[in-house]
């Protein structure tokens, strides 16, 4: 028994059908890529304009700095978000380099990518929650 057969957990086919998902998943990721970042600056002028132009209202004043840290995380979570939909790109792009070389290593490899994206993903829903939170119990902490 050679050394490579031991490292191998079980052998994948990848056939016809599969490569050509890989391939269109490639293609529909640009698209989702340039809205994503369309959508990034948009909340990114949102943010900052809320931050500079209602800080100096006195009813948001009265809610304290809880809306800033909203700002500041909701900012953070699109960076994040961000870094998730690269790394998911990594992981589309590496799938298809594989295929074309028909590597096999560098196939597994490109998992990592995707490791990277849950990851990063989980992070910014985690920050979402955490902002959805802030707003809906700031106005309501405010009755209290």
């Amino acid at each position: 028994m050679s050394t490579e057969n031991k490292e191998d957990l079980f052998e994948i086919k990848l056939t016809e059908v599969g490569r050509n998902y890989i391939l269109k998943s490639a293609r529909i990721l640009g698209v989702s890529i340039t809205l994503s970042l369309i959508m990034a600056a948009v909340q990114l002028f949102s943010n900052i304009y809320r931050m500079v132009n209602f800080s100096t209202l006195d009813s948001v004043r009265a809610l304290g700095q809880t809306y800033q840290v909203a700002n500041i995380l909701s900012i953070l979570a699109m960076g994040i978000n961000i870094v998730a939909i690269i790394k998911y790109y990594s992981f589309v792009a590496g799938l298809k380099k594989s295929i074309t070389k028909v590597d096999e290593g560098k196939f597994s490899l490109s998992f990592r990518h995707l490791f990277g994206n849950l990851i990063f993903l989980l992070i910014g829903l985690i920050l979402h929650m955490i902002v959805t939170v802030i707003y809906i119990l700031g106005p309501l902490g405010s009755l209290f």
